[in-house]
């Protein structure tokens, strides 16, 4: 008899779990906000390395093009020409 009220128990957790995940998953545009944030910090860092002189204008503007290439969809992020020194 304490078969069932154990199985129910644990079925009841194996269903909860995928529920917790889909209430848990982030927004779109807080993904957007993230991503942006993080373009944005990778472009300070590669600035603040071309003005110690760890790397070279060439090597940073090939830099700047690649950080703002968004991997995922192959989409520019927030592109704008003159914000990573393109223009």
């Amino acid at each position: 008899m304490s078969f069932w009220p154990g199985f129910l128990l644990l079925l009841l957790f194996v269903l909860a779990l995928p529920l917790v995940a889909f209430l848990r998953h982030p927004r779109a545009e807080d993904r957007k906000a993230r991503d942006l944030a993080v373009h944005r910090r990778q472009l300070a860092e590669l600035e603040e390395e071309l003005a110690s002189g760890l790397i070279e204008e060439s090597e940073a503007t090939a830099a700047r093009i690649e950080t703002v290439a968004c991997p995922s969809d192959g989409h520019l992020v927030g592109f704008d020409a003159r914000a990573v020194g393109l223009a």
